[in-house]
C-alpha cells in the first residue's frame, strides 16, 4: 500500500512539472514576438539614460534611483542595471527577463494555489493539483498581462508581485510545517523581515504583503495546538501595525497635504477618483474574467469619471457592489476560505493604487498580482462540481478558456512587435482615448497616411487633438498659418496632460529644425501657457520651458529665452543643463563673465545630480574655449 501511494504521489508530481512546463513553453511563444518591440512611454525617461555611451562611466549609485516611486525602487532598478551591464542589446534583454519573471511567478502561484486549496478544501491531491494547474496557465496565459510583461518599465509591478508571493508561499510553508523548529520560524518571519522589503524597494505596493498574511490568517485559523502560535501572533502584530504606524506617520508629517496637492495636476478629485475606482475594480474584474478587446487596451483615458454618486449611473451601484463583495467575504471565510481568501486578496491588491493616491484612473497593470486572487477564488468555486456531467463541461471550459487566453495574448504580443502595430492596436481598443488617437495619428502621418490621420483625430475634440492637427499639417504641408495657431485653446483645459505637451514638442522640433514654417511667436506663446499649467509630471512642465526656451532665442528674444533658462534652472537645482546651454547663448552673445558664471553652476548641478554629464561639459568648455572665453 504504501509503495503504491508512493508511486501514485511521484507519478502526479510528474504530471504537474508536464503541466507546467508545456504552459512555460506556449507562454514564451505567444510571447516571443513582442520581445522585441521598442521601449515607450516611462521606459525612455527611466531607461534611455542606460543606453547611452556615457552609461559606462556614470555612477551606478545614482541610477539605482528611478523617479517613479517615492523610494526609488533599487531593486527593479539593479537588475535593469544588471541587464545593461551583461548584455549587447539590453531592449532584447530587459524584455525577455520580464518574461522570465512572469514565468517564475507562475511557478510561485501554482505553489501557492496548491497549498491554499490544500488547507481550505477537503480534496485529493489530484484535484488539488488539477485546479493549481489551471489557475496558473490562465494566469500565465491571460491576455491582461501583457502589457504588464512587454511594457518594459513595469518589471518594478513584476518584482513587487514575485516578492509578495514569495512571501506568502514562504509563510503558508511554514505555517503547514508541524515542528516548531528554527526553519519554521525562518519560514514565518520571512515575510516580514526579507520578503516585504525587497516587494517595497521593487514598488511600494509590496507594502500590502503583511496584510496577504493576516488574510491568511483570518481565513485559514492557526490550530490552537501549533507550538509557534505565540510567534505568529507577535508578528502578525508587528507586521501589520509597523506598517500602519508608518503610513499614518507620513500622512501627519505632510505626506497628506502632498496627496491633494497631486491632484492639482489632475482633471479629477480627490472624491470624484474614489467614486469612479469603485466603477472600475468592477472594470477589473470583467476584464480578468471575461477579457475582450474593448474592455483590454493599454489606454484607458476614455473612462468617464464620476461626477456624483448618480453620474454616471453605475457609480452608486458599483460602491453598493463592493460593499456586498466584502460583506460575503466576511461571511464566507469559514464555509467557503479560499473563495474569501481570492476575492478579499484582489480587492485588497488595488488598495494602494485605486483609493486615494492621485495616479491616473486605470492600467492593466495594476491587475498583475490581484488577478491572481481572483483565479484563486474561481478554483474555490470550480471546487464545488466535483461529479457528473457538471465537472467535465467545467474541465472542457476552461480548457477552452486556455485556447482563448492564449490566442488573444499572441495577437496582443505581436502588436508590440513595433510602433505601427501597437499604437493601431491601442486605437482599435479604444478609439475614443485622446492618448490613442494622438499617438496612432502621428503614426500615420510618419508613413504619410494623413487623410487617415486627420481621420483619426476627427472625433476627439480639446485642446490635446488641435494641436497634433498643427503637426499633421506641419508634416504634410511644411507651412502651418498663423491663423490656425490659436493660443486660448491651451487655457480651455484645466491641466496640462501628456498627450499635449507631446503634441506641442513635437510641432516646436519641425519649427526648430525649419521643416515647418510657422510662427515661432505664437507658438512660443502656447508652450509657454502650456508650461505655466499644473501638470501630474513636473518633467512635462520641464520639457516645455526648454522648448520654449529655444523658441524665444530662435525668434530673436534672447533676453526671454535666457529668462526662461533661469527661471528652469531655479526649479531645478539638480539639473546642469540650463546652466550649460545658457553658458553657450552668454557666450554667444559675449558675455564671458557671465558665460563662466553658467558654466561653474552648471558644474555644481552636476556635483548635486550624482550623474555623469562629462561630455555636455566637456562639449560646453570647448566651445567657450573657441570663443576665447577663458
Amino acid at each position: 500500500m504504501t509503495h503504491r501511494c508512493l508511486t501514485s504521489k511521484i507519478r502526479l508530481q510528474a504530471l504537474v512539472i508536464l503541466a507546467l512546463a508545456v504552459t512555460a513553453i506556449v507562454t514564451v511563444y505567444v510571447y516571443q514576438p513582442g520581445l522585441s518591440g521598442p521601449l515607450l512611454f516611462d521606459d525612455l525617461h527611466t531607461l534611455l539614460p542606460l543606453l547611452r555611451p556615457e552609461f559606462q562611466h556614470s555612477n551606478w549609485s545614482s541610477s539605482l534611483s528611478s523617479s517613479t516611486g517615492i523610494l526609488g525602487r533599487p531593486v527593479a532598478m539593479a537588475s535593469f542595471l544588471l541587464n545593461a551591464a551583461l548584455s549587447d542589446n539590453p531592449q532584447l534583454a530587459w524584455k525577455t527577463t520580464n518574461l522570465a519573471i512572469h514565468l517564475l511567478i507562475a511557478v510561485l502561484l501554482y505553489q501557492v494555489t496548491s497549498r491554499l486549496l490544500s488547507a481550505g478544501l477537503a480534496a485529493s491531491p489530484a484535484r488539488v493539483a488539477l485546479l493549481s494547474c489551471c489557475v496558473t496557465a490562465l494566469w500565465a496565459l491571460h491576455p491582461v498581462h501583457v502589457s504588464t510583461v512587454l511594457y518594459t518599465v513595469q518589471r518594478m509591478a513584476q518584482l513587487s508581485a514575485f516578492f509578495v508571493l514569495a512571501g506568502v508561499f514562504a509563510y503558508l510553508w511554514g505555517r503547514q510545517r508541524e515542528a516548531c523548529d528554527a526553519v519554521k520560524r525562518l519560514a514565518l518571519a520571512s515575510p516580514f523581515v526579507f520578503f516585504t522589503p525587497l516587494a517595497v524597494l521593487s514598488k511600494e505596493n509590496g507594502a500590502l504583503l503583511p496584510l496577504f498574511i493576516l488574510l491568511l490568517e483570518i481565513v485559514l485559523p492557526t490550530p490552537r495546538g501549533d507550538p509557534c502560535l505565540r510567534q505568529i501572533r507577535t508578528q502578525l502584530q508587528v507586521g501589520v501595525w509597523c506598517p500602519a504606524i508608518l503610513a499614518l506617520a507620513y500622512l501627519l508629517m505632510g505626506g497628506w497635504e502632498r496627496i491633494l496637492a497631486g491632484y492639482s495636476g489632475r482633471d479629477f478629485t480627490l472624491s470624484g477618483r474614489l467614486m469612479t475606482e469603485a466603477r472600475v475594480i468592477w472594470h477589473y474584474l470583467g476584464m480578468i474574467v471575461i477579457p475582450s478587446p474593448g474592455r483590454l487596451g493599454f489606454f484607458h483615458d476614455d473612462l468617464a469619471v464620476s461626477r456624483s454618486l448618480s453620474e454616471p449611473a453605475t457609480t452608486l451601484w458599483s460602491l453598493l457592489g463592493l460593499v456586498a463583495l466584502g460583506v460575503l467575504c466576511l461571511l464566507a471565510r469559514r464555509r467557503a476560505p479560499v473563495v474569501t481568501f481570492g476575492l478579499a486578496m484582489f480587492l485588497l491588491g488595488h488598495v494602494l493604487e485605486s483609493t486615494i493616491i492621485p495616479l491616473e484612473l486605470m492600467f492593466e497593470h495594476r491587475n498583475y498580482l490581484p488577478s491572481c486572487g481572483l483565479l484563486i477564488a474561481l478554483a474555490g468555486c470550480a471546487d464545488s462540481v466535483r461529479t457528473g456531467p457538471a465537472s467535465v463541461y467545467v474541465l472542457l471550459g476552461v480548457s477552452a478558456l486556455m485556447g482563448a487566453f492564449a490566442y488573444m495574448t499572441a495577437i496582443a504580443a505581436y502588436a508590440w512587435a513595433s510602433e505601427e502595430t501597437m499604437y493601431a492596436h491601442f486605437y482599435q481598443a479604444h478609439p475614443t482615448s485622446p492618448h490613442a488617437a494622438s499617438h496612432f495619428s502621428q503614426v500615420l502621418s510618419s508613413r504619410g497616411h494623413y487623410q487617415e490621420a486627420h481621420a483619426v483625430l476627427q472625433p476627439i475634440g480639446g485642446a490635446g487633438a488641435e494641436i497634433h492637427r498643427w503637426y499633421l499639417i506641419c508634416r504634410e504641408t511644411g507651412i502651418l498659418d498663423d491663423s490656425r495657431i490659436e493660443t486660448g485653446l491651451i487655457d480651455r483645459e484645466k491641466v496640462l496632460k501628456s498627450y499635449v505637451a507631446v503634441g506641442l514638442v513635437e510641432v516646436s522640433n519641425l519649427a526648430l529644425d525649419g521643416k515647418c514654417q510657422l510662427s515661432m511667436s505664437l507658438l512660443g506663446d502656447a508652450v509657454a501657457r502650456a508650461s505655466k499649467m499644473p501638470a501630474a509630471q513636473r518633467r512635462w512642465r520641464h520639457n516645455l520651458m526648454f522648448y520654449l526656451a529655444h523658441l524665444r532665442w530662435m525668434n530673436g528674444q534672447k533676453p526671454a529665452a535666457l529668462g526662461v533658462l533661469a527661471d528652469l534652472a531655479e526649479r531645478t537645482a539638480d539639473d546642469p543643463l540650463p546652466y550649460f546651454l545658457m553658458a553657450e547663448w552668454k557666450s554667444e552673445l559675449g558675455d564671458a563673465q557671465g558665460a563662466r558664471a553658467a558654466f561653474i553652476a552648471g558644474q555644481e548641478a552636476s556635483a548635486r545630480s550624482g550623474r555623469d554629464y562629462s561630455r555636455t561639459e566637456d562639449a560646453v568648455r570647448l566651445l567657450l574655449q573657441k570663443s576665447a572665453l577663458p
